[in-house]
């Protein structure tokens, strides 16, 4: 008669207790062992033919879910650059049998926290990635309470927050300075003199416009402070533009602005919309006047060619991100103690200052 093993017998040739066998076979406790071991215990079950009746072979098929928080779905997915950093991180996790589900909680923020009971209660997701936007008093709360494999995201360019009393949260972090001590390397000296930073006024501008005061302070580049230029708008926020809109608001401001040969230009659809403007009037772009903007390195789907303006650019790659993210996510499944991990930024230089074509600029 054929022996029928048990968790007993597994443990014994797996060389481990009984105890971390059942963890293995858990859904919910997998994460306490390693991945390595993991696969040796499941093998064994297999060849030997030991299935818990709880579960049968769904064991061998255990997917980890991993939730991102979505504060302002709709706002979110109409950038271009986000919706292809969701896209190949979860291609990425796809690959390692991860599934991701985007979670809408929403932009008010008397509701985010009866939102975040509901998902935490439904218990959608073994890892959560949060913006920082969402992660606050008690919402960060709730989160940090009932899930300790929460990954702080926080948007390229906006403000970070301080949350001293949440040390235990893993989180993701720009690595600005290599790309600005780049820039401040090819930029010639003498651009400084007549160089502008343009955009909306909003926190994200007051970011960029703290990183390239400290980069020209860095490198001592120039004494004087690089005139800051904004459409003096309190209420103008970047997903509220559209390209008509960012057309008639530097023709609007176009005086105060005309003259200067280096722009630095918050963001891509306002730098589209200085360009084109400019060239309307007859001037060549990385010839008579040069752009800096911020953006995201990517394929999208059925994209060919090249960026359709020569622009300098300071971003990061969207497939590189991803990549980081959905290590950290595994990572934290094993080990649930705080992470962090560095995205890098770079700065790539238009073809007059010794740059090449930009593809899948976006």
């Amino acid at each position: 008669m054929k022996k029928k093993y048990t968790s007993i017998d597994i443990a014994r040739l797996a060389g481990v207790s009984q105890s971390t066998v059942s963890r293995a076979l858990s859904p919910g406790n997998a994460w306490r062992i390693s991945p390595g071991m993991r696969e040796k215990i499941l093998t064994l079950c297999k060849k030997y033919g030991y299935f818990p009746k709880r579960s049968g072979e769904k064991i061998y098929h255990k997917t980890y879910k991993v939730g991102f928080l979505l504060g302002d779905m709709g706002k979110d997915l109409t950038s271009t650059s986000f919706s292809t950093f969701l896209r190949d991180l979860c291609d990425f996790l796809q690959t390692s049998s991860y599934t991701m589900t985007l979670i809408r909680v929403g932009s008010n923020q008397q509701k985010i926290t009866s939102e975040v009971k509901r998902i935490l209660k439904s218990n959608i997701a073994d890892i959560y990635i949060a913006g920082d936007s969402i992660l606050y008093g008690q919402t960060l709360e709730l989160l940090h309470a009932v899930n300790t494999r929460l990954i702080r995201f926080t948007p390229f360019n906006a403000p970070v927050r301080e949350l001293q009393s949440y040390h235990g949260i893993s989180h993701v972090e720009y690595d600005y300075i290599p790309a600005y001590d780049k820039a401040a390397k090819i930029i010639p000296e003498d651009a400084y003199s007549s160089m502008i930073y343009l955009g909306y006024g909003d926190v994200t501008d007051e970011v960029k416009y703290d990183a390239l005061q400290k980069m020209i302070t860095r490198h001592h580049v120039t004494e004087s402070k690089i005139p800051y230029f904004t459409q003096h708008d309190p209420g103008s926020v970047i997903w509220d533009q559209t390209y008509r809109k960012n057309r008639l608001l530097i023709e609007r401001i176009w005086q105060e602005i005309k003259g200067k040969k280096y722009y630095w230009v918050g963001c891509l659809l306002l730098a589209q919309a200085l360009s084109d403007h400019m060239q309307s009037l007859g001037l060549v772009p990385d010839q008579d006047f040069f752009i800096i903007t911020y953006g995201v390195f990517g394929k999208i789907n059925g994209l060919s060619g090249t960026s359709p303006d020569p622009f300098s650019v300071i971003g990061y790659h969207a497939g590189t991100t991803a990549e980081i993210m959905g290590e950290l996510a595994m990572e934290l499944l094993e080990d649930p103690s705080p992470h962090k991990a560095m995205i890098p930024v770079t700065f790539q230089p238009s073809a007059a200052l010794g740059g090449k074509e930009l593809k899948y600029f976006i």
